[in-house]
């Protein structure tokens, strides 16, 4: 597209001439917000895959089920002294409150996931909507390029007068 652009600048008329000129332009701009987004894509993808192998590799080991056993006999202080010793207790309760960090981490880990995937729909949105733009620019310089060929083509040569 440069290359002729350049051939119809040494060629035609100017406004033919700048007509495509603005073609091209609007083609080499498209082609490098593409290049950028793709670039963007895969960085943010990878990002993603990173994101997603670090939750699943540290899912939380939820340990509530001693916990609930022993808050349903939390209300017959004689029945918990026989079931469990204050050792045994206080390794349940440990075990819970390790289990809730474990949660609290895996569910930050989730929302940042999720902002991951956010971000790629924005940024998606954003290349699409710029995109749209410069296809109508585009094609607005297409036409604009087509009419001056026209104009150029119907109206008569001009002649040089040679002195």
């Amino acid at each position: 597209m440069l290359e002729r652009a350049r051939r119809i600048s040494i060629l035609g008329p100017d406004e033919v001439a700048q007509a495509a000129q603005l073609i091209s332009e609007a083609t080499m701009e498209n082609i490098e917000r593409e290049d950028k987004f793709g670039q963007e894509l895969e960085a943010t993808v990878a990002r993603l895959r990173q994101q997603e192998t670090h939750i699943r590799d540290h899912s939380p080991n939820l340990e509530f089920e001693q916990m609930k056993q022993v808050l349903a006999h939390a209300n017959n202080l004689e029945e918990l002294q026989h079931l469990y010793s204050i050792e045994e207790l206080e390794r349940i309760v440990e075990n819970a409150e390790r289990s809730a960090t474990e949660m609290e981490e895996w569910v930050r880990q989730m929302t940042a996931f999720g902002e991951i995937g956010e971000q790629i729909i924005n940024e998606g949105a954003r290349f699409l909507a710029d995109f749209k733009y410069n296809i109508q620019v585009t094609e607005e310089n297409r036409k604009a390029f087509i009419l001056s060929v026209r104009n150029s083509i119907a109206s008569p040569p001009m002649l040089k007068v040679v002195s």
